[in-house]
């Protein structure tokens, strides 16, 4: 990406200092003893060269740090470079009510070129945008309206005649505002939701759009610095190994919600395509940490067996007779001891276990996918490796039962997600086939 260059506007402390933005970083080239205020969260620039508009506002990741006088005041001595979050080119609003945002995952997921009528003579476009899904819904208190539509764009060149260009885009329309956590969060739930469905993390955002209140048809465009991500060979491949709008659409809005009320996580999403099979120690706690949640969020409460309520019973029976012959701190800690076992739970091997096979509540998922090398080895593999990794034990080395329990995991954590949005059986065992997990 080619360097931004320019002189601070904003904030009046640093007005007149040069900076240079690239890769992330926002470089000030400051004086030295300069106070600084630490309380600073962005700095409005104007490009060198423009005596006309050419504003850019750079939100900082992290706030203004210098070395403390005697006086408690932030002082820095030379340059500052601050890394930076999300940056508005053209920032001539400070409020907006609308975000567009076009990426090349969602014209795989859905093919834009539907425009086209190719059994006409001569071929015809569309040339209103088509709406594909709309619908409302609150986030942070507020209601934004959700619109995925498929556009047509004309050029006309001497050379080579028409030109016809077709693209999707998401829009969330929403009273306005100058909160940019806010919109920030559109944004996340966007990246977020599409994350999960090509199950990777480098989703490449490219164009992201504010429509500002300034005037009717004033763009800003945003850029979200984590999303701003070269598209590599293997991402381009992967593009087709998810589930596209038609095989969603009779759920989407369901599933979306689910990312609304963030009820999904995906902090155990591999980074790239390559990575996909990539199953370490990280991501295998991650993927547990995940199922553990959904077990909380998104299923039904999973019911604890007779014999191991009477084992509990058994237990606390017995602890608590050695607490009533003990004294002082040892007398305390069976005390301790007898109070965590009031209730029972369901171990993380079970757990898993009941989920793959069904309980009351929840259907068997034996019909969407067979685990490989069975499931109760499978859960086995997963809680030995999970407690290994929490409680600091020896680490068993890694092998096919390792590489088979957790990519059964991975598989039931996307069945208990499209479950709960709706989807029937038949259809999450075809989003496993096209995902290739």
């Amino acid at each position: 990406m080619e360097a931004i260059t320019g002189e601070i506007i904003e904030p009046k402390s640093l007005k007149g200092f040069d900076v240079t933005y690239t890769e992330g970083k926002l470089e000030i080239q400051a004086g030295m003893g300069l106070e600084i205020d630490s309380s600073i969260e962005g700095v409005l620039i104007r490009r060198k060269g423009m005596m006309i508009g050419g504003y850019i506002w750079f939100h900082l990741a992290f706030p203004f740090e210098g070395i403390k006088d005697a006086n408690g005041k932030q002082i820095i001595f030379g340059n500052m470079i601050i890394p930076v979050d999300y940056y508005i080119e053209h920032c001539a609003s400070n409020e907006f009510s609308e975000l567009h945002i076009a990426f090349p995952e969602l014209n795989y997921f859905l093919p834009s070129h539907l425009l086209l009528k190719w059994d006409t003579d001569p071929m015809t476009v569309n040339k209103k945008p088509q709406k594909v899904s709309e619908f409302s819904f609150l986030f942070q208190r507020r209601k934004v309206d959700f619109l995925l539509q498929s556009v047509a764009n004309f050029s006309l060149k001497p050379s080579a005649g028409a030109n016809i260009e077709t693209y999707n885009e998401i829009i969330l329309k929403f009273s306005q505002t100058g909160n940019m956590k806010f919109i920030i969060g559109l944004l996340n739930i966007i990246y977020s939701l599409f994350s999960f469905l090509y199950n990777r993390t480098n989703i490449h955002i490219e164009e992201t759009v504010l429509i500002g209140t300034d005037e009717p048809s004033s763009r800003h465009k945003l850029h979200y610095v984590n999303m701003r991500l070269p598209i590599k060979d293997d991402d381009e491949k992967s593009m087709r190994k998810a589930p596209n709008f038609n095989l969603l659409k009779n759920h989407f809005e369901k599933l979306f919600m689910l990312f609304v009320k963030s009820k999904v996580a995906c902090g155990a999403l591999p980074s790239s395509e390559k990575d996909k099979s990539l199953y370490d120690l990280k991501r295998a706690l991650s993927l547990t940490s995940i199922f553990e949640l959904n077990r909380v969020e998104l299923l039904p409460e999973i019911p604890v067996s007779e014999e191991r309520k009477i084992a509990y019973a058994n237990s606390k029976s017995s602890i608590e007779l050695l607490a009533n012959k003990a004294q002082g701190k040892i007398k305390k800690i069976y005390k301790e001891i007898a109070k965590s076992l009031n209730n029972p739970f369901v171990s993380l091997e079970q757990s898993i276990i009941k989920v793959y096979e069904g309980y009351i509540g929840w259907g068997k998922l034996t019909n969407v996918f067979n685990a490989d090398g069975g499931i109760t080895p499978s859960a086995q593999t997963v809680a030995k490796f999970r407690n290994a990794l929490v409680h600091g034990k020896e680490i068993p080395k890694p092998g096919k039962s390792f590489f088979n329990g957790f990519k059964t995991l991975e598989k039931i954590n996307f069945c208990i997600v499209y479950r709960k949005a709706g989807y029937s059986d038949k259809t999450i065992k075809q989003i496993l086939e096209i995902m290739q997990i």
